[in-house]
């Protein structure tokens, strides 16, 4: 029976020369990784044509206006607390110059 030829090289199977940063290294490749992505998928321009990741984007700004824009019940309680804090209305008599 023939042996099989030996790999000219074998790649190393244990930990990095530093073992405790191993796993940053890898959990820092998994965050740019992931950043990089988001940013590519929500923010970089791909110029004013449609594009695949456009209806995602319409799908995320329309949730995000909904989560900015406030409700009427929402309008009513600002425009309520507002008029309490607003002082009241002056007197229509002109101050007299000093």
């Amino acid at each position: 029976m023939k042996e099989r030829p030996q790999p000219a090289y074998q790649a190393p199977t244990g930990p990095l020369a530093f073992p405790r940063w191993e796993k940053f290294v890898r959990r820092g490749t998994w965050v740019a990784v992931t950043v990089t992505a988001g940013y590519l998928l929500l923010f970089h321009d791909f110029g004013e044509g449609e594009h695949c990741f456009s209806p995602i984007r319409r799908y995320m700004n329309k949730h995000v206006a909904q989560y900015w824009t406030p409700t009427e019940e929402e309008t009513k309680r600002i425009a309520a607390i507002a008029a309490a804090k607003a002082p009241s209305t002056p007197s229509t008599a002109s101050p007299s110059k000093q």
